[in-house]
Parts: C-alpha cells; sequence; structure tokens
C-alpha cells in the first residue's frame, strides 16, 4: 500500500469514527469535578444531589474519581448539594445552559471541607491482631498502604518502592509498574527536584510515608475538559503522613567505618497547605545505597566498579495556590571524584587461531554539575473559554577532568602459562618466553578535560474555544548546548614480530568545540466531540523545527617536534607557546570541520475514540497517529582538501496505533500498541573520508547508508484481583530493518581493525513475561512472588579476518530464560524472606570459531527481620551468587555475600544508632566474565573491600499547633 493510500484510509477511519460518534444519542447533561479545598485532590464517592431552586430532589448521582455527569435536558437555575462522611455537606448554585456543540453544561470545580471533629471515647483495653492490607484499588488508583511493608530501620524510599507487589525498580532509577514505565515520581502530589526520581529514592525516608499511589495523571487543562480519550501518563504519588504534610520535617545522617567509609545525609522540608521548600545534601565514599535485610535484585554484577565520592546539595521550592497557579524552582549541584583501575584479559575467536589480551588501566575523574530549573503553570480553568499556560526552563553547566594510563598486549598463545607478562612487558631485550608469541604491545596516556553547557525552554499555551470542547494548543521549543573538550593522548605501540613497521608513537592535543541550538513550534486543533457513552477526539497538528550544529576537531600531532617525541618530551598536557607551532604540525588528514542544518516539517492528525459500556462497566479505547515527518539535513564539510556540501531529503510515515480494554469492577488493563520509527544516518557517517587517528582501528565512511526503520509491538495485561493478588504479562517484538552498525574486519597478524558503519536487516528480539503474587494463608502473613521472563534476541553482525576491508554476514541466536521466586514471612516482631533467581544463556551461531554458550547463572538466598526489647532490631541477608557451564573453570564460581544491621532506637524513635556490616565473610570477587560472538573477556576493577559502617540517624518533626 502506497504512502497515499494508506493516508487515505486513516482519514477516512477518522471521518467513520466522527460520524458514528456524531449519530449516537448526545444526551444532554450537566458536569463537574469536586476537589478537597484543602488538598485540592479529587474526591471519590461523593453524593451529588440536583436541586430545584426551592431545595426539591430531582435526581442524584455518586461521583467515580471526583467526576460526575448526570444527564438533565432543561435549561434554568438550580441548586446542587454535595454529602460525603469525611466532608462538610456543600450547597452551589449553578445555571444550565446548552448550546449546539456543547450539550453538556461544564460546571468546573466544586470544592468541599473535611470535616474536624474531636471525640473524646473511653474504651476498654483491647489488642486487635490483624494482617494490614498491602494495596486497594481506590476507581482506578492502585493505593498501597506503606505501614504494611517491614522495611529495616533507616531505610530511604527506593526500600519501600521495591517490596510493592506489580512495582520494579531499574539500576538507573526507572520504575515500572504493571509492566509499564512511570513517566514521573511525585511528592504530595507535585513534582520533586524537577522529576529526577534518583533524588527522592534515595533521600526521602521510608518511614515519613503514608500511601504510595499508582495512577494516570492528566494535566490540569485536560481534567479540566474532562476528556474521556485523554488517559493521561502513569505516575506514582508518593503520600506523606499527616503529621509530616505540615509543619517542619528532616532527616539527618552521618556514619563512619572501616577503611575510611563515610558517609553523611540530610533531608530537611518545610509544608505548608500551599507551599514546600526543601533542602538536601549527601556525601558518602560507598558507592551504592544497598542497605542490609533488604530482598532487593542486586547482584555482583551490579556493583559500583572504582571508588567513587560523591557530594550532592539542593534546594527545592514550590508555591501554588491550589487554583490558578503553580510554581517550582530546583537547584542541585554534585562533585564526584572517581578513581578506577582496570585489569583485562581476553580471547578473541578466529577461525585461524584465536589470539589472546591482556591490558591493565588507572583513571582519575573529577566533575562538577549544576542544575537549575523553573517550572511554572497558570491555570484559568473555572472560567468559560478554559486556558491554561505552563513554562518549563532549565540550564546546566558541567565540568570535567579525566586522566589516565593503560597498558595492553596481544598473544598468539593464551599468555596465562607464559608468567606474569605485564610486568615484563616492556623490559629491553628478547630472551623472554612470551617475545615469540608477542603479536603487539602498547601504551597510553591521556587528559580529557573541558565544560559542557545547556539551555532549555518549553513553554505550552492551551485555549479552549467558548461553547464547545473544542481548543486550541500552541507548543515552542527551544535549546542551546556548547562545548569545548581538550583531549591529549600519547600512543605507543610495537610490534616486535612484524617485519614491515615495528613501532608507532604519536603525541597527540585535540581540540573538539561544538555549539548547537534547536527550535520548534506545534499548533493543533482539538476537535472534541463526546457522548454519555462515547467520545471522538480528532486533532490535527503540524509542527516546524529547525536545528544548527557547528563543530570541529582540530589535531596536532606534537610527536613531530623534537621536544614533545619519544621517548623523552614535555609533560602530557603542555602545547607549544605560539598558535603558528600549532599549526605546523596539524592533522590535515583527521581534522575537519563541519556545519549542519536541519528542517523539519510535521503534518498529522490524531484520532482517539472511547466507548464505555455502563452496563458491564468497561471500556474500549483506540489511539490512532499516522503522522509524516519531512526534512532536509544539509551539512558543509571541510577535511583536508575536501569541501563538500551533504544534503539529504527524506520523507518518514511513522504510523502509531494504541487499543486498550479496561474493566472497572475486575481492574483489569489490556493495551495493544504498534509504533514505527524511522531516522536517517549521522550525515558525518556517509563522508568519504578514512579516518586513521587511532592506529588500531581506522574508520572509513560510508556514502551508500540508507534510513533505518524500527517496528515494535508490545502486549500488555494487568490486573488487582480479590485477595491481595496481582497477575502481569507482557509481549513485545521488535525488528529493524537498514539498522546502522560498526562492521570490521580484524587482522590477526597485527590485531588492527578496520571499521565501516554498514546497513544490516535481519536485527530482531522479542520477549515475553508474566508475573503474579498472592498471600498463600488465610492471615495474608505468607505472600508468594514469582516472575517468569524469556527474552530471544536475533543478533546479526559483519565480520572479517584479513588486512583489508572484507566482511560477512553472521548470525548469533541468544535464549535467556529468568526465573525470580521469592516468599515474605511477616509475623508480629519478625519476618523472614526467601529468595531464588535463576538464568539460563544458550547462544550459537554459524561462525565456525564461535563456541555454543549454555551457561547458569543463579542466586539463592534468605532475608530476616527481628524486634528485640529495649527498641534493638537486627536486619540481615545472605545471598550465594553462583555461575555455572561456561567453558573456562574460572568463570564457575560461588560467592557467598552476608551483610547484617543492628539497630537501636532512641528517644520516642527520633534517634537511631545503627552498625552495618557489607559482605561479612569477604567472598565479594571484583572479577567479571563476558561471552560474545567476538570472544572471551574477564575484567577485574577495583571495588570497595568489605567493610563495617556506625552511623546515627536524627529525625526531627515540628508542627504547627492549632
Amino acid at each position: 500500500m502506497t504512502m497515499k493510500k494508506q493516508t487515505i484510509l486513516f482519514l477516512m477511519l477518522a471521518i467513520m469514527f466522527g460520524a458514528t460518534s456524531a449519530q449516537g444519542q448526545r444526551t444532554r447533561s450537566i458536569s463537574g469535578l469536586v476537589k478537597n479545598l484543602f488538598t485540592n485532590e479529587n474526591i471519590n464517592n461523593v453524593r451529588v444531589y440536583l436541586l430545584q431552586k426551592d431545595s426539591t430532589a430531582i435526581d442524584s448521582m455518586n461521583t467515580g474519581s471526583g467526576y460526575f455527569r448526570m444527564p438533565w435536558e432543561k435549561p434554568g437555575e438550580y441548586l446542587l448539594r454535595f454529602e460525603h462522611e469525611d466532608f462538610e455537606t456543600a450547597y452551589h448554585p449553578i445555571t444550565v445552559k446548552f448550546y449546539r456543540r456543547a450539550p453538556n453544561t461544564d460546571l468546573g470545580f466544586f470544592y468541599m471541607r473535611k470535616k474536624y471533629e474531636l471525640k473524646e471515647q473511653v474504651m476498654d483495653e483491647i489488642v486487635v491482631k490483624a494482617t494490614k492490607v498491602k494495596f486497594y484499588m481506590n476507581g482506578d488508583t492502585v493505593v498501597y498502604d506503606a505501614s504494611a511493608f517491614r522495611l529495616a530501620e533507616g531505610s530511604m524510599l527506593d526500600k519501600l518502592i521495591e517490596k510493592l507487589p506489580g512495582v520494579e525498580i531499574k539500576d538507573d532509577g526507572r520504575i515500572f509498574a504493571k509492566g509499564k514505565f512511570v513517566t514521573s515520581l511525585l511528592l504530595n502530589g507535585e513534582a520533586f527536584f524537577g522529576n529526577n526520581s534518583k533524588v527522592l529514592l534515595e533521600n526521602l525516608p521510608a518511614m515519613t510515608v503514608d500511601k504510595v499511589k499508582v495512577y494516570n495523571k492528566k494535566d490540569k487543562f485536560n481534567e479540566a475538559m474532562q476528556l474521556k480519550a485523554d488517559e493521561g501518563n502513569l505516575v506514582m504519588d508518593v503520600r506523606l503522613k499527616k503529621e509530616y504534610s505540615t509543619g517542619y520535617v528532616g532527616n539527618m545522617e552521618g556514619g563512619y567505618g572501616t577503611d575510611n567509609r563515610y558517609m553523611g545525609r540530610l533531608f530537611a522540608s518545610r509544608f505548608t497547605p500551599f507551599s514546600r521548600i526543601s533542602v538536601l545534601a549527601n556525601v558518602n565514599n560507598l558507592n551504592d545505597e544497598r542497605t542490609p535485610g533488604a530482598n532487593s535484585n542486586w547482584t555482583p554484577g551490579n556493583n559500583t566498579n572504582g571508588l567513587q565520592e560523591r557530594q550532592i546539595a539542593g534546594i527545592n521550592h514550590f508555591l501554588t495556590d491550589n487554583k490558578i497557579y503553580k510554581s517550582s524552582t530546583n537547584v542541585q549541584v554534585t562533585h564526584l571524584h572517581a578513581d578506577n583501575r582496570q585489569r583485562t584479559s581476553g580471547e578473541n575467536f578466529l577461525s585461524e587461531g584465536n589470539t589472546f589480551k591482556e591490558s591493565s588501566s588507572n583513571s582519575r575523574n573529577d566533575s562538577w554539575q549544576m542544575n537549575a530549573s523553573h517550572a511554572l503553570e497558570i491555570n484559568r480553568l473555572q472560567e468559560k473559554g478554559k486556558l491554561q499556560l505552563t513554562t518549563n526552563t532549565s540550564f546546566s553547566y558541567n565540568k570535567n577532568k579525566t586522566n589516565g594510563t593503560s597498558t595492553g598486549a596481544n598473544f598468539s598463545v593464551n599468555p596465562e602459562n607464559l608468567g606474569n607478562v605485564m610486568d615484563s612487558l616492556f623490559l629491553e631485550g628478547n630472551n623472554f618466553d612470551f617475545y615469540k608469541y608477542l603479536l603487539m604491545r602498547g601504551y597510553a596516556d591521556y587528559i580529557y578535560k573541558g565544560d559542557h553547557m545547556n539551555a532549555k525552554f518549553n513553554g505550552v499555551f492551551s485555549k479552549q474555544i467558548a461553547h464547545t470542547y473544542d481548543f486550541l494548543r500552541i507548543f515552542l521549543d527551544a535549546s542551546w548546548n556548547k562545548a569545548d573538550y581538550d583531549i591529549f593522548q600519547r600512543i605507543y605501540y610495537n610490534y616486535p614480530n612484524n617485519q614491515i613497521a615495528t613501532t608507532d608513537y604519536r603525541n597527540m592535543y585535540r581540540d573538539t568545540p561544538q555549539k548547537s541550538y534547536n527550535y520548534s513550534a506545534r499548533a493543533e486543533y482539538r476537535f472534541y466531540l463526546p457522548t454519555r457513552t462515547q467520545s471522538l477526539d480528532l486533532t490535527p497538528y503540524y509542527q516546524y523545527g529547525q536545528s544548527f550544529n557547528s563543530g570541529s576537531e582540530r589535531i596536532y600531532q606534537l610527536g613531530e617536534y623534537g621536544a614533545w617525541g619519544f621517548p623523552n618530551g614535555h609533560d602530557i598536557g603542555i602545547i607549544p607557546s605560539t598558535e603558528d607551532s600549532l599549526y605546523q604540525v596539524l592533522d590535515v588528514q583527521n581534522s575537519y570541520n563541519q556545519g549542519r542544518h536541519d528542517f523539519k516539517h510535521k503534518p498529522g492528525v490524531r484520532l482517539a475514540w472511547d466507548n464505555f459500556n455502563t452496563e458491564k462497566k468497561h471500556k474500549w479505547s483506540v489511539y490512532i497517529e499516522p503522522p509524516m515527518r519531512i526534512e532536509h539535513y544539509a551539512m558543509d564539510y571541510q577535511r583536508n582538501k575536501l569541501d563538500t556540501t551533504i544534503t539529504r531529503n527524506v520523507v518518514f510515515f511513522e504510523p502509531y496505533v494504541k487499543l486498550t480494554h479496561k474493566t472497572k469492577d475486575k481492574h483489569d488493563d489490556l493495551s495493544l500498541t504498534y509504533l514505527c520509527n524511522s531516522y536517517a544516518p549521522d550525515l558525518s557517517s556517509l563522508v568519504s573520508v578514512v579516518d586513521d587517528k587511532d592506529p588500531m582501528n581506522t574508520i572509513y565512511g560510508n556514502p551508500d547508508l540508507k534510513n533505518t526503520t524500527n517496528h515494535s509491538l508490545a502486549l500488555t495485561y494487568s490486573n488487582f484481583l480479590k485477595g491481595q493478588r496481582t497477575v502481569s504479562a507482557n509481549m513485545s517484538y521488535n525488528y529493524s530493518k537498514n539498522a546502522v552498525i560498526m562492521g570490521y574486519s580484524y587482522d590477526r597478524n597485527t590485531t588492527k581493525k578496520i571499521s565501516r558503519p554498514e546497513n544490516i536487516s535481519g536485527r530482531w528480539n522479542t520477549q515475553m513475561s508474566v508475573g503474579f503474587s498472592s498471600p498463600v494463608d488465610k492471615q495474608k502473613k505468607i505472600t508468594l512472588y514469582t516472575n517468569t521472563n524469556a527474552i530471544y534476541v536475533n543478533s546479526v553482525d559483519l565480520f572479517g579476518e584479513d588486512q583489508t576491508y572484507r566482511v560477512m554476514k553472521y548470525k548469533v541466536k541468544s535464549l535467556y530464560l529468568t526465573e525470580n521466586l521469592r516468599a515474605e514471612m511477616r509475623y508480629d516482631k519478625w519476618s523472614v524472606g526467601l529468595k531464588g533467581v535463576a538464568t539460563w544463556t544458550h547462544s550459537n551461531s554459524e561462525r565456525k570459531d564461535f563456541e555454543t554458550i549454555n551457561a547458569v547463572d543463579f542466586n539463592y538466598g534468605m532475608t530476616g527481620r527481628v524486634e528485640l526489647p529495649w527498641g534493638m532490631e537486627v536486619n540481615t541477608d545472605l545471598t550465594m551468587f553462583s555461575r555455572r557451564g561456561y567453558t573456562s573453570a574460572d568463570m564457575n564460581t560461588n560467592e557467598l555475600v552476608w551483610n547484617m544491621r543492628i539497630a537501636k532506637k532512641m528517644m520516642d524513635g527520633n534517634l537511631s544508632v545503627m552498625l552495618d556490616g557489607f559482605d561479612l565473610l569477604g567472598q565479594l570477587s571484583s572479577v567479571r566474565n563476558v561471552i560474545t560472538a567476538e570472544g572471551r573477556t574477564e575484567t577485574w576493577n577495583n571495588v570497595i573491600p568489605r567493610y563495617a559502617l556506625l552511623h546515627v540517624v536524627y529525625r526531627f518533626n515540628v508542627n504547627k499547633k492549632k
């Protein structure tokens, strides 16, 4: 089907859906949204009465998630009465009017005041033993009760989130709930530190949390417009306990341990109903945030490499009137110092005999980063012709310096039996046993320093068209970047057994300034036609954007000067004092300048149809967006004698289709999504040049690269069943056409590579996972969690063994099966957890030199927590991490890891003293092994050894007395 026919088809579908909705029964009605006057939250299960002016009742109904829509045909003056057991009864006069395009009268927001009653009761002393409900459904919102989860003393928010059924935290802080990505982590309904989830996860004490809610959040404008077809974005909203929601709250922690380990943390906030100001600070050299006794998915592979020292400080200010405006300001400064040491040994799989490599490296990094942002939201949602304006402005600055050294060699035989080759690698003479097997030896030192600045702005203006449900939206986006890095490198390679060239020494200074900007504007008109049981949302839009990127890399071969030559030249980082001297050693072959202009047009139409069956209480939604991207790229490029302009015009058709089904009573959620996206190759890869600044890896350009297209299909299902049970299932399929990869040819005699970007098709992967959690006893004290995951990857690569670039296509097929099983038993004063995770990996290839992999990585263990007299508490975890089935015996390992925390509470729980011990048995290894289609690599990194840490936590909470 041609693109033109596809576009016509989608337009016909849009007209068909529009006609269907227009012909449906458009019953007149009145609608509104009921909110808490204090918190501005929607109030569920409010009884809404429609009354005559003399208070005679006409009709009534309950709100769902705060909304009500009541059928009513007659315009005029009426009264509404709102009743709820926790709120004071409220009356509001209303005026009902109807228009041709607006058969519903939108009455806007109604506010109710919470009841505050002081009750004095005298009761006999009773003992109630009951298991708390971990979660429940409130409409479409999943509500988790934080008090139902037992955590180690001093735990932060991340440890609470890890325990929530159906929720997963990735290593980078991304959160998934019900198999879907959580776009925002909110604090009391609002963003915190610019939606930086890791700040909240690592610094908010878990003991301050009352509830955690997961729901789809609409922006205020769409909420006020009561758009059924707009589901919003999935968010996780952390609600604080009442005593921490007003006044001053703080958490201070400091500790010191063996091997000079230290940590300090401060989190303090002042809350009012209309504002919040928070400060945080965090200093430590612990590398990670593990807590003894936590039943997490941590493995030795997650251990942070190197020794890191972090200092973080930030401030967040939030202000609102809960009706018209919201303002949020964030400033955060981070300093990181890292000391990394690494040793690597490996094997390259080759048809004519494998080669072996040994290397070691040391590096130090020091970086500063400052981020500042401000968000403003202005709403006029109670007025006819609703409008909203939102703006977000941010600025970041990063300064970085890294210096390091590395040494390495390649051999024709395994050097394990040749002694300690790295210590003798550069000693003079050729009488060492390893010398005749030596293919290449080399060393390098480098300095990488510079800074980077970035500024961004985006704004959205939304305006309702009077007497209709239609509205106009305008989006503006702009950004600016500037970076300037200086790179100093001294590289020495020696090929002892090569008769052509034996030595290659380069002392390089690389100057790499870059600037860029981009802006875009988008306008869309949203045609919205609702009825009582269905709605149609048809939105045509147009977007225009422009970007410019200028950059250069000037490479100076300082080694051509005698004072910078081998082996007794100037120290690295020193350059000649005059520009003329620099230009005399300019590497014209590898230096370049480029300036790129992109012009982008994106016309499209978005169709959303929503149907709700009131009898069966289920909802179907269809979302279709068939946008077209029309783009023009132009790049001016100068390199050596080459001065050219490369242009490319592309038209991409990127359909997006989503089908969802929800049942309110059963709380199930089913969705099917298809997405197609395309992109053009980097224009600099199209330039027919040879880049040989790295003597071990020569890169060729490829002017014949084609555009890449990716297809994705995903099916997700989740259900919260009765009896505290959850079930979820996910399936996905991804296929790439003309994916851009780096093919390379490997010269066995010199271990040099020749690389070139190439298009390749046939890469695809599929994934399926099923998760389930359920109590197993009537008292719900024992809970079982299980997750089964299967991934199949069909990888296609280009590889050759030759001194010239000659490659062949090879496939590697990999299957990964993972079972994650854990159980938790909770009683009054103690809890025990059991866990087991196993991953089976099977990989094979048509390459003759590829070794088929059949290996299992598994771990099993237990966690425990017990409350002792005198405010004492003990938390511990013991886990065995094992590997089996690898060819090398060194890779089939066992590592028994035992962590423990002993805590003592004092001052009514406001002061806690804790003693932590990590890796008490000292078996945690710093060696990691990886096998791919190209070879095997074993890597050692310096990591924090086992240590003990004594730390003290002080909490304060000051509430304003009423």
